[in-house]
């Protein structure tokens, strides 16, 4: 989800850059399951973890040079949580009346290359009803530089959507715990290297 600096930007870091590039009116934050830690909702862990590592985004080169304290204070001014969504398609139709209300008249989503084609798919559906005040051209997906499994070409883990799940959420918790680790990424990329 953070990536490695200097050059691979994850998810968060991706898309801290993307808003700041697209000078975005929105920042969504999806998905309202439960997973963080401490039990909060996803979408509130993101948030914190976002804020609270904001100053790390000058590791990455992409970041020289940007005055990262006005940037996070504009993030935390155009955040928007999901608390309730259960799946990528509840959280499209909720960012998605969020934008047409707001007036938005792009799209960027920001996700991980494993997910950016359902990602799309679902926008794509979304915003292809005839009421939708956003056309479909103005759609698109930017992926982060890694994905969920730092040095893999391949990437066949899709982590449950869908609280029912319960075994699979748990071990969905413990990995994003262990991804969003610093120390734990840096054993994991070290460990990747020597294979």
């Amino acid at each position: 989800m953070w990536g490695i600096p200097p050059d691979l930007l994850g998810h968060f870091p991706k898309a801290v850059l993307v808003v700041l590039q697209e000078e975005a009116e929105i920042v969504f934050l999806g998905c309202g399951l439960r997973s963080g830690p401490n039990g909060e909702m996803e979408s509130e862990f993101n948030r914190q973890y976002i804020l609270d590592n904001f100053h790390r985004l000058s590791e990455f080169a992409e970041f020289r040079g940007i005055d990262l304290k006005k940037a996070k204070e504009r993030i935390k001014q155009i955040l928007v949580l999901d608390r309730s969504s259960l799946s990528t398609a509840q959280e499209v139709a909720f960012a998605g009346k969020a934008f047409e209300d707001a007036g938005i008249e792009k799209v960027v989503s920001v996700t991980c290359p494993t997910h950016a084609p359902r990602s799309l798919n679902e926008a794509l559906k979304f915003f292809s009803r005839p009421e939708s005040k956003i056309a479909i051209h103005n759609i698109s997906v930017q992926v982060s530089d890694i994905g969920w499994a730092p040095n893999s070409d391949v990437m066949v883990f899709e982590p449950p959507h869908m609280p029912k799940d319960l075994i699979a959420g748990a071990l969905r918790q413990k990995i994003a715990k262990m991804l969003l680790d610093p120390v734990e990424l840096q054993k994991i990329k070290k460990a990747l290297d020597l294979l």
